[in-house]
């Protein structure tokens, strides 16, 4: 039964801890933003000011996103990219093996080196 009060007036203890703490860390904050040790207060960026109100907390729900300036691609934009791109990677893959067989050419009959006399 000792116990059970000891564990209680621990608990109401750490509770009131617990309390001062929230309460004295914004005050200890407020007090050292003011020095050149504490954070630099900011201003928030343009688009943070548009999609919060003044007084919310928090991120506004409900408020729809400003209309992309760059509209997407059709289906048959997107088709006709993926060809552009499949040619160019398979003239960067002839380029390759063009080098590659440039190279088995020099490896098989090396230069010789010029005589010094």
């Amino acid at each position: 039964m000792r116990q059970i009060f000891a564990f209680a007036a621990l608990s109401l203890t750490l509770a009131a801890c617990g309390e001062f703490r929230e309460n004295a860390s914004a005050s200890i904050v407020e007090g050292v933003t003011g020095t050149a040790l504490g954070p630099k207060p900011y201003a928030p960026a343009d688009f943070v000011v548009r999609s919060r109100g003044a007084d919310a907390p928090f991120m506004a729900v409900g408020v729809s996103a400003p209309e992309r300036r760059v509209k997407p691609r059709t289906q048959a934009q997107a088709a006709a990219l993926q060809s552009e791109l499949a040619a160019a990677a398979q003239a960067q893959q002839a380029a390759g093996a063009a080098t590659a067989a440039e190279g088995q050419r020099v490896s098989s009959n090396p230069p010789k080196p010029p005589k010094v006399e």
